[in-house]
């Protein structure tokens, strides 16, 4: 049995996984995040509100 310190196959694969299982939640969180909070879109005005009028 190895212990807690030392290299391993399996250690490092662990480690790996974790980590992009983390990152995958905090970009899902993150998405899930902006989407919601009605920003989603980032122009909300129409085209002609953006020339001035004559």
């Amino acid at each position: 049995m190895t212990r807690v310190g030392e290299f391993c196959a399996l250690n490092v694969a662990r480690l790996v996984l974790s980590i992009i299982i983390l990152v995958g939640v905090l970009l899902g969180i993150a998405i899930w995040m902006f989407y919601s909070s009605g920003s989603g879109r980032l122009v909300d005005q129409h085209p002609q509100s953006i020339v001035p009028a004559k």
